[in-house]
């Protein structure tokens, strides 16, 4: 009877003990997710809103042709770009930890694949018209400097 006892004793702590590092490793993954998939991108899109945020109050206090906002273009067409080559890639990886470490029965699944849609485009033109900025901000300069 005391055999007993200790067995079911034991087969509790044992189901403790997995229910623990089941948790653990969802924790793990959390923090995966968080840091390494869902944290550039978030980052990528605020330093995108603050580029455009300093170029419209820029534009506002009207120092429109200025290299600053040339380089300010420059570097958010630039931003898109690279969005949009790591973000499919970071989704990508963040679908594949979910389906492996999801235990399913029946047929396998892989992840599904994204381009963005062609957003690469929007950097691309925006990278063009920060060279026409840039030449707008020498004239400018030019213009400043006639009398």
């Amino acid at each position: 009877m005391d055999l007993d006892v200790a067995g079911e004793k034991a087969a509790r702590l044992a189901k403790l003990v997995t229910d623990v590092i089941w948790w653990v490793g969802l924790a793990a993954f959390v923090v995966f997710a968080v840091l390494f998939v869902t944290a550039p991108l978030l980052q990528g899109a605020g330093f995108g809103v603050h580029l455009v945020r300093s170029f419209l109050a820029d534009v506002l206090a009207t120092d429109v042709f200025t290299t600053r906002n040339a380089k300010r273009l420059s570097n958010l067409g630039w931003l898109v770009i690279a969005l949009c080559i790591a973000g499919p890639q970071l989704e990508h990886l963040r679908a594949w930890w979910i389906l492996k470490s999801t235990p399913l029965s029946g047929g396998s699944l892989s992840p599904a694949s994204s381009d963005y849609g062609g957003l690469w485009l929007v950097g691309v033109l925006t990278l063009v018209l920060a060279a026409a900025w840039r030449y707008g901000a020498a004239l400018q300069q030019e213009r400043d400097l006639t009398v």
